[in-house]
């Protein structure tokens, strides 16, 4: 114990305190799982096409900027 009187403690967990997170893989496939343990494809196709409007939106959000920045 040090002079202060209070015991030393560490600020960062041992990680026998943290919970073991599953793999890449296996955590994206758990995401789309319902819950009765069955893949789930509406919510499937549903994430697939706002992954997709996304990446449109983002792409016309760079083709704008490129034209601003064209010399």
């Amino acid at each position: 114990m040090p002079m202060n009187g209070y015991p030393v403690m560490n600020p960062y967990p041992k990680n026998s305190f943290m919970p073991k997170q599953p793999g890449g893989m296996q955590s994206l496939f758990n995401s789309f799982k319902s819950q009765d343990g069955s893949v789930d494809l509406n919510k499937m196709v549903n994430t697939a096409g706002q992954m997709m409007n996304a990446v449109s939106q983002v792409s016309s959000l760079v083709k704008g900027f490129g034209g601003i920045f064209k010399v």
